[in-house]
């Protein structure tokens, strides 16, 4: 669990934005992610895990105006199907303006054996808001290396191993757009998943 503060405003969508290393795949597999005990979707497609034995995985999870709280603090809870996850680790973002459907957008990429990953989505309408979320099975720190892209959070876990990080980023046109990360060093492997959701701005 952790406290995400939400802002206030009209037409506002909650990103949940989870990362996660174990050996066990089935482990792995997520019940539930609430926010103040509200269940929240899953973001279809956006779910991609990397590795043979040990693996890490990460996935995307967001709340629309009508389900969300009050602004203030409330909690987000997740839940997997193990209790003994080797490693959780996660961030959340929200914003207002936003239109009130599904990710208009939705891309996964992996990588084993580099420091670095860069995914393109292709983006339906102007001023999208991409959200996405970078995971590797080493403890350290990422970099965005595109421009445009704006770090919101980068955390590691508690013994050696994982670390992710979570951007944004609004291209003012639709189309192509590449969002990208490099990491401090060690990585083996790499997992990244990127929703593009439509802004009323």
């Amino acid at each position: 669990t952790w406290t995400h503060m939400l802002g206030g405003g009209d037409n506002r969508v909650l990103v949940v934005a989870l990362a996660a290393e174990d050996d066990s795949e089935s482990d792995l597999a997520i019940a539930s992610v609430k926010y103040d005990n509200v269940e929240m979707n899953l973001v279809s497609g956006s779910s991609v895990t990397v590795g043979t034995g040990t693996k890490v995985k990460t996935v995307l999870y967001y709340l629309l105006e009508e389900d969300l709280p009050e602004p203030g603090y409330h909690t987000v809870a997740v839940l997997y199907a193990a209790n003994d996850v080797a490693q959780r680790l996660g961030g959340s973002i929200s914003r207002a303006n936003v239109a009130q459907q599904a990710p208009e957008a939705v891309v996964t990429n992996s990588n084993t054996g580099q420091d670095t990953i860069s995914t393109n989505i292709t983006t339906v309408t102007a001023n999208a808001w991409v959200v996405d979320v970078v995971a590797c099975d080493a403890k350290g720190s990422f970099s965005t290396t595109t421009g445009g892209m704006t770090e919101r959070w980068d955390v590691s876990g508690d013994e050696e191993d994982s670390t992710a990080a979570g951007a944004t980023k609004s291209p003012a046109s639709a189309g192509l757009t590449t969002m990208s990360w490099s990491y401090s060093s060690g990585a083996n492997m790499l997992a990244h998943s990127i929703a593009a959701f439509e802004t009323l701005d």
